[in-house]
This record gives structure tokens, sequence and C-alpha cells, in this order.
């Protein structure tokens, strides 16, 4: 999710409110939240992260669009569901770079009630596409890049213990609250993408 240049819980409670028996809530989730998903790629996607400018600009995408959504999860998650936090690692690698630029959170404001599964799944499957921007990172800047963010490993842990949660069926009133949830985390990036480039995003 969200990555430039593409280099290459609670338990789910079953029931017969669901839309298809060969359906679980990932695969709607992934479905009903692609035009987002391809949206916020494609915008992002001019952005050349081996260039100082656009990895700064990056990351305080990635920050200003996490904190709240952080903050969200730290109220609304269990123990067990609560993502790792990747607001540190961001800050981390901003102050590497010399960044004193202070952050500006966007405002992140999920329905009430909204299913967590929904914003856990976004959160963590952003690991995917910071895997392969990392790799891609290194080979174009030797290593010698602050990839605290990039290359943390703690998302894609937390993914394999989300799976069984998601990969199941789950009531339709559930479902569409998970997709409202996650389109929220999605609006959430795309106000940080247009607060770094008001010009791309008018």
């Amino acid at each position: 999710m969200i990555r430039p240049n593409r280099i290459d819980a609670p338990e789910v409670v079953l029931n017969l409110e669901i839309a298809s028996p060969r359906e679980n809530l990932r695969s709607r989730l992934r479905a009903a939240t692609a035009p987002a998903h391809d949206a916020l790629d494609a915008a992002m996607g001019d952005l050349d992260l081996s260039r100082p400018a656009d990895y700064l600009r990056f990351l305080h995408v990635q920050l200003n669009a996490r904190i709240e959504v952080e903050d969200w999860c730290r109220r609304h998650c269990s123990k067990a569901l609560l993502p790792p936090p990747q607001s540190p690692a961001i800050r981390r690698d901003l102050a590497a770079l010399g960044c004193a630029e202070a952050p500006e959170p966007v405002t992140f404001d999920p329905p009430a009630g909204s299913e967590p599964l929904g914003i856990c799944w976004v959160v963590a499957g952003s690991s995917m596409g910071n895997r392969a921007m990392a790799a891609g990172l290194r080979r174009r800047t030797g290593g010698d890049w602050p990839m605290h963010f990039l290359g943390a490993t703690d998302l894609a842990d937390y993914f394999k213990t989300l799976r069984p949660l998601i990969e199941r069926p789950c009531s339709e009133t559930r479902t569409r609250s998970a997709i409202e949830a996650a389109d929220a985390v999605f609006a959430a990036f795309r106000r940080s993408w247009a607060k770094q480039m008001p010009a791309t995003a008018a």
C-alpha cells in the first residue's frame, strides 16, 4: 500500500448474515477499497525516494496521516489487536535527515463504532509496500539512507497475527463498518498527501 514508483482482535463473529460463503472480510475489504488504494498509489507514484526532497515529502505524508490513526487505535483496539505504531520510526528517519519541521497531523474521524479490523487491515497491509520500497532504496542508495520506517519488520509480523481474523466470513453489518473504517484511513492519507503536494492534489 502507498508505494511511490511501485518499486518493484476481537474475534470475528460468524452468523448467517454473510454475503457469500466464498468471501471473507479480507476479500471484501480489498475489493471495496481498491479504487481508493489505486488512486493513492497513482498520486504518490511520481515521488523518487532516492531524492532527499521527495523522501522527506513521503515521510511527512506518512507521519501526518498516521499520528491520529495510531491514536485512534490506542483508544479503540484491544491490546492483542493494537498495531505496532510506526510514527516513532518515521520521526527517527526525519531526525536523521536533519528535518526539524513539526508534524501537522491530519484529521482522522471514522464513523462512530467503526470496526477496528478495517483500520488495522489498512495499517498492516502497508508493510508489503514498505518492504519493496526498502529493497529498492537499498539498491539505489547503497544502503546509505535512513530507513527505520521502511525497514521495520514489526508490521509484517503483526499482519501474520491479523490474517486469521480477517480471513473469515463476517456479518454484512460488521463488514460494511470495516469498509467504512478502511476508507477513512485512505482518506486521511489523501489529506496528508494534499498537505504536502497541494498543486498535484488540486
